[in-house]
């Protein structure tokens, strides 16, 4: 269905890092270091990519209580 590609456009951009800000302010609160990182494409392909390129210790991926379409966008 087309209505469930996401689309990198300014609007989709700006949602996604506010639905990110919230929890890596958290996390950074309780003194971790958070990085983030927002790249469009095929979400596993690209989870993958970053995972071989940053070495991190954990990868945190959610999208509870989020539309289908909201899920998508998160990957």
């Amino acid at each position: 269905q087309q209505e469930d590609k996401p689309v990198d456009n300014e609007e989709s951009r700006a949602w996604v890092s506010k639905v990110i800000d919230a929890p890596v302010a958290v996390l950074r609160q309780a003194g971790l270091q958070v990085s983030r990182s927002l790249r469009w494409g095929d979400a596993a392909g690209k989870i993958l990519q970053e995972a071989k390129e940053w070495q991190p210790d954990a990868i945190f991926v959610g999208a509870r209580g989020l539309g289908r379409f909201k899920r998508l966008l998160l990957g």
